[in-house]
């Protein structure tokens, strides 16, 4: 599945995912090496923002370089909650 990424080939100095995610992308930590970075679309219109994140060893911090919009990948949608 594509939100597993591609462990066979990491790890990487950077992943970009070409769209958007609701979901912090923490699964593809394990696959960057220390120092390498990853760029998404975090979140849905109209609050998606372009993200940076960088790993520093088992870390991963990120931060949103600008406004944004893409279509949603496959998987990659926050799962229902039930809320009062």
């Amino acid at each position: 599945p594509l939100v597993d990424g591609w462990q066979q080939g990491a790890p990487y100095d950077v992943i970009l995912l070409e769209g958007a995610t609701e979901v912090e992308p923490q699964a593809f930590r394990a696959q960057l090496k220390d120092g390498g970075r990853l760029l998404c679309i975090l979140g849905s219109p109209p609050g998606a923002k372009a993200m940076l994140y960088r790993r520093s060893g088992e870390e991963m911090g990120g931060r949103a370089i600008f406004d944004a919009a893409a279509a949603l990948l496959p998987g990659f949608a926050k799962r229902p909650v039930f809320a009062f």
